[in-house]
């Protein structure tokens, strides 16, 4: 793992393949340890997760290796559009909407593969400054999450300064939010705290058009609409979004998390911008062209921006990935159940909390 901490709960969730002797741990210990493990002899496949730099550079290592017959699948970011449809919307959809985009921005300081980097509105859509005026107050209201990743705050600015405006410094983590993006910037995944507005001409086939276009990569987009939209029309957008992961009226993390449930997860087949090959797809469907998830109405959408109790994350896991449907709720109140019962009798049994990163 790339951070300490995640040793020992990486071992407890692998144990039984570590015990089978099929799976290993190993620290990241910079890239010269991480060159002579790639090029070692019994290294058949490279799977990563990362940059294009980082998989060309394991790409000559294998090759200066005598290593020219070792494939590399990988899933490499993405510049992720979030399509805002137009037509009447109400104010609690906007509100929503506007909510749910800053969260997902704001999430690990924006260093994520599938965290938003343009909003894609038509310029003919009238509503279209209520949404963006919503967004700015949301980047205002919503608290900064801090831009730990090396190099974030930088290509933010550097981001900043192309579309001609003032870099923020290297003290900021504030989101970067342009308003008219230059094409250049839409080259390139910042991988930190920005994001821009991209008006387009046309409806929402356009915006479709543009994000295959003009966004690099192709892993994951969204798709935002108010319960106005026709039917047909979300159902053709979808259809034309040439991204693996294709979520609508949620954010793509939760095309991620399907994977548990069967879906897939990399970029689309026809691009290596986000990488190639996927992981997922539990039932073995054969030729597999993207995974879609949907979230329902907007005024029923849960708020990103509100962190729910710990219990409520607990019974989603519970639903989604164990499959216990109506019945999460009470298996998590039993299990927060017994913890309590532990903690009043000092004879039961603990186990030791991992995860949490050293203080």
């Amino acid at each position: 793992p790339l951070r300490p901490w995640l040793v020992k709960p990486y071992a407890a969730i692998l144990e039984p393949l570590i015990e089978l002797d099929v799976v290993a741990q190993t620290l990241d210990e910079g890239v010269d340890a991480a060159a002579t493990l790639v090029a070692h002899r019994f290294i058949g496949h490279v799977h990563l997760t990362g940059g294009e730099a980082t998989r060309d550079a394991v790409r000559r290592t294998l090759d200066a290796a005598g290593k020219t017959d070792i494939a590399i699948s990988s899933e490499l970011g993405c510049v992720t559009p979030w399509l805002i449809a137009g037509g009447a919307w109400t104010a609690k959809e906007l509100r929503v909407a506007a909510r749910n985009v800053v969260a997902a921005k704001k999430a690990n300081g924006g260093s994520n593969c599938l965290s938003p980097q343009v909003l894609v509105v038509s310029r003919d859509w009238p509503q279209r400054e209520a949404f963006l005026s919503l967004v700015d107050e949301e980047l205002k209201r919503q608290r900064d999450e801090r831009a730990y990743y090396p190099g974030a705050r930088e290509r933010r600015d550097a981001a900043l300064v192309k579309c001609g405006m003032k870099p923020l410094g290297s003290e900021s983590d504030a989101v970067g939010f342009v308003r008219d993006v230059c094409d250049e910037v839409l080259d390139e995944e910042v991988f930190g705290p920005f994001l821009a507005v991209k008006e387009v001409d046309g409806g929402l086939l356009e915006a479709a058009d543009f994000a295959n276009q003009k966004c690099r990569g192709t892993l994951s987009c969204t798709v935002l609409h108010p319960q106005s939209l026709n039917t047909m029309m979300l159902v053709a957008v979808v259809d034309k979004l040439n991204y693996g992961s294709v979520a609508v009226n949620v954010w793509s993390a939760f095309g991620y998390t399907a994977l548990a449930r069967g879906a897939t997860w990399g970029a689309h087949h026809g691009d290596d911008a986000s990488g190639s090959g996927v992981i997922g797809n539990h039932y073995s469907i054969p030729n597999v062209e993207k995974s879609v998830v949907r979230g329902g109405p907007l005024r029923k959408t849960v708020d990103l921006s509100a962190i729910p109790p710990g219990v409520v994350f607990d019974a989603l896991f519970e639903a989604s990935v164990r499959g216990h449907g109506a019945g999460a709720g009470a298996s998590v109140l039993f299990r927060r159940f017994l913890g309590t019962l532990r903690g009043l009798v000092p004879f039961l049994p603990r186990s030791e909390a991992y995860g949490a990163p050293p203080a």
